[in-house]
């Protein structure tokens, strides 16, 4: 799980093919979550959502308050899904 902060960040319009063939949005800079999932070395799937909390952006925040977060416990869901399991192991 990252907290990822990009800036100048450019994405198609809403409703339109990803690659911007048919206008962009403006520049703009956003917070996200993403859960990566590695295969071979190499990132095979991501998902990604806005961090609408700021946890990424809080320097205080520690496990306990990451693992008390919605986003958090979405992710975890769907690595339980990912994984057919409720154990996901050592942290």
């Amino acid at each position: 799980l990252d907290f990822e902060f990009h800036e100048h960040l450019v994405t198609a319009q809403p409703g339109t093919p990803p690659d911007g063939r048919l206008g962009v949005r403006e520049p703009r800079s956003e917070r996200l979550v993403v859960l990566y999932e590695e295969k071979d070395g190499k990132i095979s799937r991501m998902w990604l959502r806005p961090d609408a909390e700021n946890v990424g952006g809080n320097p205080t925040a520690g496990e306990k308050d990451i693992m008390a977060t919605e986003i958090y416990k979405e992710f975890e869901a769907k690595l339980k899904e990912l994984k057919g399991t409720e154990d996901l192991g050592e942290r």
